[in-house]
């Protein structure tokens, strides 16, 4: 490896660019500290200054203790500021000094630049920074600037948190209290969510309010999540607390029963139907049976197709039948068909419910679809198995089909041609040779 690693700086050595060069010998660094040597005295001879920024930066993590004041000493010559702090921030990881000398350019930034140069050297900033890091942001002046400034530097500096949230507790501007606590709920204390949840009760705008709150909420310890309800309770406007109490189902399972009576009194079947496939996924069994009831009550086929669709994964065995019978009376064959389809594709259908989807089947006009849709539903009808009535509508259904269609059904009806037949696999042995006679006399 040596002899290899002393070949490769010889060719190296003859390469003319100088960036290319000090490329190669970066990546030769961790197999040979001479290389690093080497690379910093090309480097000094570079004159493109955002060139000689990008190769200390790569070199930053070879550089031995001895070369440290060297690397820095050529940091500290390049005449472009903006290009030496880069510089300067690039070394930081690996030469954890230069973050105090940063710093100490900081406070002569004007107030944006300060924020923009925090940002981007927080990420390498040691323990012993911390509280100088925080000095910097504390001279910003304009409020909504240190702000956003103690809110960048959140998820390294914990104590970030604290100085903005407090100055949204103190401060004057409600744009302020809105911007903390959306950017900052995920980092809030639990010893801060009480005073967050008071904060929240005096944004004005009820619809801001509840967005921030949402926001929140997702962060609340349960013990306050009662409070996160009284919220709720104290707004006005009808129309934004049943959308607010839908969306804090998710986070307090306990309010599904009270958003269902609210939407139960809504107006607007849309606006049922909005809510209800929103809220759904998180009702307990226990409610599944009001949720049928305000689907059986709405106005449109369309729309109890619709939310029969969207809901059908979440529906317990138990109201299985209801929804069946819902979809058999509905008027449209398309909507009948679509939320067919997606009820009992969701589900295996039982045995005593498979008469009433072949009568859903039945009612639909066309004989063909109804062959092509039994054909889909034949996997999740369990019946079919073990009783001869239901094996002859299915037959007849799907003799209406095309031959080549039919016969791609037969493995899906191979199960129930053994069951029939008291488990002899010899009978679908039978089938199939009864179909290649078929096929042999009508080709």
């Amino acid at each position: 490896m040596p002899e290899a690693v002393g070949e490769a700086l010889e060719v190296i050595d003859t390469i003319q660019d100088k960036s290319n060069r000090v490329d190669l010998l970066i990546k030769l660094a961790p197999y040979a500290s001479d290389s690093v040597r080497q690379a910093l005295e090309i480097v000094q001879t570079i004159q493109d200054e955002f060139i000689l920024v990008d190769l200390l930066i790569g070199l930053a993590p070879y550089i031995p203790d001895e070369l440290i004041s060297t690397t820095l000493e050529m940091a500290h010559t390049i005449q472009d500021e903006a290009a030496r702090i880069d510089a300067l921030i690039g070394l930081v990881p690996h030469i954890p000094d230069t973050g105090k000398e940063i710093l100490d350019i900081a406070y002569i930034y004007d107030e944006s630049d300060k924020k923009d140069l925090l940002i981007r050297l927080v990420p390498h900033v040691s323990t012993e920074l911390i509280g100088k890091t925080l000095e910097v942001a504390r001279t910003i002046k304009d409020e909504a600037t240190r702000v956003d400034a103690l809110i960048k530097l959140a998820p390294f500096i914990p104590e970030a948190v604290g100085e903005a949230f407090e100055i949204a507790h103190t401060g004057q501007h409600a744009s302020t209290r809105v911007n903390v606590l959306m950017r900052l709920a995920q980092y809030l204390p639990e010893s801060l969510m009480k005073e967050a949840l008071k904060m929240i009760r005096s944004i004005r705008f009820e619809s801001t309010r509840i967005d921030v709150l949402m926001q929140v909420v997702q962060y609340l310890p349960e013990s306050l999540m009662k409070e996160a309800l009284d919220v709720m309770h104290s707004l006005q406007n009808k129309s934004i607390q049943v959308d607010a109490m839908v969306r804090l189902v998710p986070h307090l399972p306990e309010t599904a029963k009270e958003v269902l009576g609210m939407v139960r009194t809504m107006q607007s079947d849309s606006d049922r139907v909005r809510l209800l496939l929103e809220v759904a996924e998180y009702l307990p069994d226990a409610l599944m049976g009001e949720m049928i009831e305000m689907i059986r009550i709405m106005q449109s086929d369309s729309d109890r197709a619709r939310v029969l669709f969207e809901v059908a994964q979440y529906l317990p065995d138990a109201l299985m039948g209801e929804a069946i019978e819902m979809i058999r009376i509905m008027q449209s064959d398309s909507d009948r068909v679509r939320a067919l389809l997606e009820v009992v594709q969701e589900k295996r259908v039982h045995k005593e419910q498979t008469n009433k989807v072949l009568d859903v089947v039945d009612s639909i006009r066309n004989e063909q679809q109804q062959a092509s849709i039994l054909s889909e539903l034949l996997p999740c009808l369990e019946s079919i198995e073990t009783d001869f009535i239901v094996w002859q509508k299915i037959l007849h259904s799907l003799a209406h089909q095309e031959r080549r269609e039919f016969i791609t059904d037969i493995p899906k009806l191979a199960p129930a041609i053994i069951s029939l037949s008291g488990g002899d696999t010899k009978a679908l042995e039978l089938v199939v040779d009864a179909m290649r006679d078929v096929c042999r006399q009508w080709p």
